[in-house]
């Protein structure tokens, strides 16, 4: 709360990343720490528990949306910008289509003004390519976010913006932009 405060005070949009479910979630019961934060095992939760994951988004994007309603105290700049995982290309596509479908709908439910990034890719237009043409993301809102954030690093050969831009002319609704 403290940092999302003092953001605001210095004037800067924050974007708030929901990342790795707790061990009682997890697809297994190795931990990252066991196994690392890379391993698949350890980053999405159990489908079994969506309740439980649309019910913790729902409540974090309330706290900071700055509707009035259950924000936080001295909230002076509201978090408009919200992400489901980081560099998700070792998760399998299609799973991941399925909670990133979740995700929006949850967030764009309690603050219809937020935007949905699909967070940090790398240079891997083979993972946003099955993603966009899972059959998870069928619906009235393809491709289920409105911004595409790619970390990218210049020394690595790779995709170039213009691949990633010729993959999302397929929806109609998201842009691109790059961080690091």
């Amino acid at each position: 709360d403290n940092i999302v405060r003092e953001a605001g005070t210095r004037n800067i949009n924050v974007l708030f990343t929901i990342d790795w479910p707790t061990k009682w979630a997890q697809r297994t019961d190795i931990s990252a720490a066991d196994f690392g934060p890379n391993d698949p095992r350890t980053r999405l939760p159990k489908k079994e528990y969506v309740t439980d994951f649309q019910n913790f988004v729902k409540a974090s994007v309330e706290r900071y949306d700055g509707d009035g309603y259950q924000d936080i105290s001295g909230l002076s700049k509201p978090i408009k910008y919200w992400s489901f995982d980081n560099e998700m290309e070792i998760e399998d596509p299609n799973e991941y289509a399925w909670w990133m479908k979740k995700f929006y709908e949850t967030v764009k439910e309690t603050d219809s003004n937020a935007k949905v990034v699909l967070g940090a890719l790398l240079l891997d237009g083979n993972f946003l390519n099955s993603f966009l043409l899972s059959s998870n993301l069928e619906g009235s809102f393809y491709p289920y976010f409105d911004l595409l954030d790619m970390h990218y690093y210049p020394d690595v050969d790779g995709i170039t913006n213009g691949d990633f831009s010729d993959l999302l002319s397929r929806g109609d609704n998201a842009q691109f932009f790059t961080s690091t």
